[in-house]
């Protein structure tokens, strides 16, 4: 019994974050983006090169209260039905009409420090991520107002 109630409590607090993000998602689809903007909704998939996992990926982006930084608000699936929500700050450089972008956030157990390096243009979402355990990709694409 006592492991049953541990693995309930695990997949609750993978899955508490859904529903926040869920209602974040909702709200940004009225988001007023400026031409040449990265913010707005982001929708693809990630992949470990490591464990050969992947799974689906949706990504908020906003500006952040610092210049030339963004907030990505990520919530990725795993298996399938687990998902895991968590915010990076994103410290960009616009090159012409692309925005290169480095950053790092620490999940705690669930994988330590993860640090991020990519591109962004108005359609699409490129980048490599990288822990002590594990490395891979993100890929998205922009999700057009409605």
């Amino acid at each position: 019994m006592t492991k049953a109630v541990m693995l309930a409590a695990v997949l609750g607090l993978l899955t508490c974050g859904c529903s926040s993000f869920n209602k974040d998602w909702k709200a940004a689809e009225d988001m007023t983006v400026p031409p040449g903007e990265i913010s707005g909704r982001w929708e693809g998939t990630w992949k470990s090169e490591v464990s050969k996992h992947s799974g689906n990926l949706k990504c908020i982006i906003r500006p952040a209260a610092q210049t030339g930084h963004y907030e990505a608000l990520y919530h990725a699936k795993y298996a399938k039905i687990l998902g895991f929500t968590y915010a990076v700050e994103l410290e960009t450089k616009k090159q012409g009409e692309v925005y290169e972008f480095t950053g790092s956030a620490d999940l705690g157990k669930v994988g330590g420090v993860y640090k991020y390096e990519g591109h962004v243009d108005r359609s699409r979402f490129l980048s490599t991520y990288t822990s002590k355990d594990d490395h891979g990709t993100f890929e998205m694409l922009k999700i057009s107002p409605p």
